[in-house]
This record gives C-alpha cells, structure tokens and sequence, in this order.
C-alpha cells in the first residue's frame, strides 16, 4: 500500500491482527468506494459487514489440464475467475491456434463459494453498497450464513471478465472472523453502571431515560427494556432450547407515537432495524430466501438472502403497519419469534440462519380509529397464531384530556428550546434541563442494558408457584368466559412462557442474579395490563403485596386451591392421579365459598384448559 494513501486515510483506518499477515487497515463496506481503491489493489485488506447473501457451495476448476486433440500434448493452465483459460500455445504442436480437450480427472479442483457483504443495520443508509467475496477451500466448507456479521481477511482484486477497462470489485478471502462480541464498551461505563445497579428506584430511573421526547405511556417503556434485556435462553440437557427473546406489539390509534419506540430500540440496541409491512417488504424480505441469482462474475445459482430478521439477530426489527402486511408474510414470522431460527429447503438446498430478535410491531385499528363498544382484539386484523406470539400487547390511545394534552405540548416546546440552546452553545437553565434532559445518559442507558442482558438470574424462592397460580387462575376464568361468550381467546400455556420470560428480564434490569417477587408482581403487572387493553380479559387478577414484600393472588383463589388439592391427593396415594372424589370431598370442606357442583365445573374447566389432565381411569392429574 502506497505511503500517500496510508497517511490519506490514517484517521479512517483501524488495524486488525491476522494470523498470516500481521496487522492488516480495516475498511467498511461503504469504504471500499470513496477514491482510495487503487491504493490497495493487490494489498491485503480486512473489510467488516454482514453477509447478505452466499451461494451454494460448488466446485471451481483452479488449474485445467488440457490435452491439445492434434498431437495429445498436455497443458496446464492456472485458472482466474469467470471463463475457462485454455493454454495459448502448444509446445506438441508449436501452435497458438490448437483445439483443446479439457481433462476433468487430471485437473486440479477445490470448494468454491461466493458471499456478498454489506453494512450492518445501524450503518445501513440508501446509498449503502455491498461487495463480493470468494471463499476457497476450507473456508467454503466453514459454512459462512447470511446475516452473519464478519471481519475478511482478503486480497483486494478488481477483475473484468469481459475485459472491459473498468474492473467489478472483488475480495479473495484469506480468513473469516465472525463477529460475536458486542458492539457496545461496557467497561467503559462500569462504575456508573455499578452504580446504578446500586439503586433501589434504577428502574424508574431506566424508565424515564427510555425515548424521552415521547410523554407518556411509562408502561411500554418499561416493558420495552423488559425485551431489550431478554428472558434467560438455557439450553436443557436434553437438547431443547428455551426461547429468551421478548416480542411486544403496539396496536394503536394512528400519531400515538408507536415510531418512537422502535426508534428508541435503535438507539439502545446495536444491529437493529425498521421496516413496514405497508408493501416495504415481503415475507422473504423478513426472512430469508432461496433464489437463483448472479453476483459476482458467477453464473445465475442458488443463492440463499439474509431478510430483516436474520440480519437483526441479537437486536430488535420493528415492523411499523404490520396490519398491512400479508398473510404470507404474517406466517414467515412465526417460525423466527417462537424458535429464534429459520429453516429453508429448496431445490435441494437447505439452510438455518439464525434470527434471535426481539420483535417490536406497530398496527393500526381496522378503521383507523377504535370503535366504541368493541375490544381492540376484535378491531386488528392479524391471525391468533402470530398474536400468540407477541409476549405483550398495548393499545397506545389518542391523548383527550386536557391535563394530557398540556403535558405532551409542554415536552415538545420544552425538547425544542433545549435542543437549540444546545446546538448554540448557550447556557441552559436548570429547570429545563431537569425537565427535558433524561436521568441516564444515553451511552450509559445502551452500556446498561447491553450489561444486563449478560446475566442470567435464577428463580428465588416462591416465585415460580406464584406465576403459575397467576397463569392457572387467569387461564380457567378465561376458558370459562370463552364457553359463555363464544369469542376466541388468545390465550395459551406460551402465555405462562411470557410471564417467565418478563420475571427473568425483570431481574436482570435491575442486576439481580436471583428473580424475585418484585420481578414476578412486575411480569403479572404488564401481562395484566396487556390482557386488560387489549380486550381479552375484563377483570385481570389482581396481585397483592404483604407486609413483608411477599406477594400472592388476591384470596388465594378457589381455583388456586383446588389445584393444590389436586397435587396434594395425587400424592397420597400409591396409585397415578388424584381421586375425583376424595378432591372434591376435600375441596367442599376447604373452600367454604363455593358450593360442591361449583366446585365440579372448576375442574372441567381445569381440564379444559389443559391445567389438569385426565388418566384413562379418570384419575386426575395436575
């Protein structure tokens, strides 16, 4: 590399270590086309992005054996990239104009596959580019997927298949590097982070740093860092894999400001990104693709592309208008917010690419507004099957009331003023710094959260039982409205798997290694609140907290009890399952306030509800 380009470009370029070439500069995808190509062309160079597409793995001639069929001199021809090169001249024959016969057997062969990189989501703008790689060898048997984010190692040779002057970009890659640390420098914030662990109200004060300029709705900012720290993701021994990613849908009235927390998202969470469901994007655009295509100077092959959510793994998609989207694209989704994965087979070629994203979406009512009288359930067109897949569902409203309305104008003003001081370099008085400015810096906010979500907090005592009873309670009273109102409820065990998921990321926002009843009163809360916006439960149970901060299900419900007796009577006896008679001679006794054939119908609607199963014999079992 020339001296003139390397004190050119010294601010620009970081170094990184190869294991061959020592310390080689460190381009961005976009760096690779601002005028200082021909400084490296020939060098060795290291270029970051995410691989956005890669072909199928095939073999690539390297060097041909040639036997000439006038005098069967053989030849051997090193081979570039693009078309076969036969000798230019016969030393049998002493010709240049010879007809040459390729000899497949005694030619030299390796792995061949091509990738094309790309700026990460967070560096993605509408001028962005991308760039082709070669992987030869080993490094094609690696298995390199799209949305991978890496560093290459690689010689930088332009090339012109057609022979046209000016050459395609091309990396002959040396060595890939994936990228799996996080983007964020945690240590460099780690005494205030400690800090603010410390802090009883930390969460408040996370809250209240969460999108500032948007006033109002603590409830979904706070449920926002919930998905932004994630719920614990262990692996069993046995192999299956607990989903910890967080999904939370805003289905709300038009200008609600449900952009602003997927803009917030963006800022907190590095390899985040947007897209819409208004015709921005197609279930392969979410997803990911198998199609023949030519990139590169290969011909059309199958070639496999990262969409939105493998390109966001680790991070958060919002999907702004996800309403609007189809019903294929709706079904594309499912597979990557419940498994955190996605599986595609085509034409004999198979692929998984990782998709762990938290996916936050945005919908609008049917008729842009809510009608009175109805439930927003009723009101969003989207299927049960991806609603079910949502942890958390909000329905953010126009702001009527007066009090409301001067509260957000006064935000806005008051963000404006501050914003202009600001850019002035003026002095900024106090009280409006202390009424716009939020408590957290937001490099602090992202090296927090990005702190938090490393941990992984175990269950305290009592916790996990009060979530269950939660869960049971909720459950049974809603299979019992489902049979008198016939509406569907959108309601299933995944429901129970949120509330874990919530409690877990509740203790690990606050930096707590053990989850604890305040995280379990703070899931039931959201959740809660969830089921009660949404229309699907009227009359959520309620959560009460002792003396002591321990907390329970309001009067320890009949149907709570009922199922404890159910367990208890299933372990007093040699035989599999509880006797339905002895429970409820018991439970009669016990549950003064309900009458015995009210009694009966609880544990049909147990049963119903798939909380209490049946043995052939009738016994039950909780």
């Amino acid at each position: 590399m020339s001296s003139a380009g390397e004190s050119e470009h010294e601010e620009r370029r970081e170094t990184v270590r190869s294991a061959e070439y020592g310390r080689v500069p460190v381009f961005d995808i976009d760096g690779m086309h601002v005028g200082t190509e021909t400084d490296v062309v020939g060098e060795v160079v290291a270029v970051s992005g995410q691989v956005s597409m890669r072909s199928e793995t095939r073999p690539r001639l390297v060097e041909g054996a040639f036997r000439c069929v006038r005098c069967y001199q053989i030849e051997r021809e090193q081979q570039g990239y693009g078309r076969i090169r036969e000798p230019p001249f016969c030393r049998g024959c002493e010709t240049k104009t010879t007809p040459w016969r390729k000899l497949d057997g005694e030619s030299d062969w390796d792995d061949h596959q091509m990738i094309q990189l790309q700026p990460p989501p967070e560096d993605m703008d509408g001028d962005s580019t991308t760039v082709d790689g070669v992987l030869e060898g080993d490094l094609a048997r690696e298995g390199v997927e799209s949305g991978e984010r890496v560093t290459v190692i690689a010689r930088y040779k332009p090339f012109s298949p057609d022979g046209k002057t000016v050459h395609k970009r091309l990396l002959e890659v040396q060595e890939v590097h994936r990228e799996d640390e996080s983007l964020i420098d945690v240590e460099a914030h780690h005494e205030r982070i400690d800090e603010l662990a410390a802090r009883e109200e930390v969460v408040d004060l996370l809250v209240a740093s969460t999108a500032p300029g948007h006033i109002g709705d603590e409830h979904i900012k706070e449920a926002l860092l919930l998905m932004l720290v994630r719920g614990n993701a262990p692996t069993s021994s046995s192999g299956k894999e607990y989903r910890g990613t967080v999904h939370m849908l805003l289905a709300g009235d038009p200008g609600t400001g449900k952009t602003d927390f997927g803009r917030a998202a963006q800022r907190i969470v590095p390899n985040s990104g947007m897209t819409s469901g208004n015709g921005g994007t197609s279930a392969a655009g979410l997803t990911a693709a198998i199609t023949k295509s030519k990139f590169g100077y290969s011909d059309s092959e199958w070639t496999i592309s990262a969409g939105a959510l493998p390109e966001t793994t680790g991070g958060v998609l919002f999907v702004d208008e996800i309403d609007k989207a189809g019903e294929g694209e709706h079904d594309s989704m499912l597979e990557a917010m419940e498994d955190g994965e996605i599986n595609l087979q085509k034409a004999g070629e198979k692929a998984t690419l990782k998709a762990e994203t938290a996916v936050l979406a945005g919908a609008n009512p049917e008729d842009g507004h809510f009608r009175d009288g109805e439930t927003p359930a009723a009101q969003v067109d989207l299927p049960s099957p991806l609603l079910t897949r949502f942890d958390l569902i909000f329905t953010p409203r126009e702001k009527t009331e007066r009090e409301d309305i001067d509260e957000i104008a006064e935000g806005v003003t008051d963000s404006r003023d501050l914003a202009i001081r600001e850019d002035n370099g003026g002095d900024v008085p106090d009280d409006l710094r202390e009424n716009v400015a939020p408590p957290i810096d937001g490099d602090v906010l992202a090296a927090y959260v990005e702190s938090a979500s490393r941990l992984s907090p175990e269950y305290g005592d009592g916790v996990k039982r009060f979530l269950r009873n939660w869960y049971v309670e909720t459950k049974v009273r809603l299979v019992q409205e489902e049979r008198e109102s016939g509406r569907e409820i959108p309601v299933t065990p995944r429901s129970l798997e949120d509330l874990l998921r919530l409690a877990e990321a509740s203790a690990k926002l606050r930096h707590d290694e053990t989850v604890r009843m305040r995280d379990a009163e703070r899931a039931t809360r959201l959740k809660a609140r969830s089921f009660r916006e949404f229309g699907v439960d009227s009359d959520p149970v309620e959560v009460e907290a002792s003396d002591d901060g321990d907390l329970s299900v309001s009067g320890e419900t009949p149907t709570v009890a009922l199922l404890e007796i159910i367990e208890e009577e299933k372990l007093s006896t040699a035989e599999y399952g509880a006797d339905p008679e002895a429970v409820l001679d018991r439970a009669a006794a016990e549950i003064e306030s309900c009458a015995r054939s009210e009694l009966e119908g609880m544990v049909d609607d147990l049963i119903d509800g798939n909380e209490v199963s049946e043995t052939p014999d009738g016994r039950l079992v909780a």
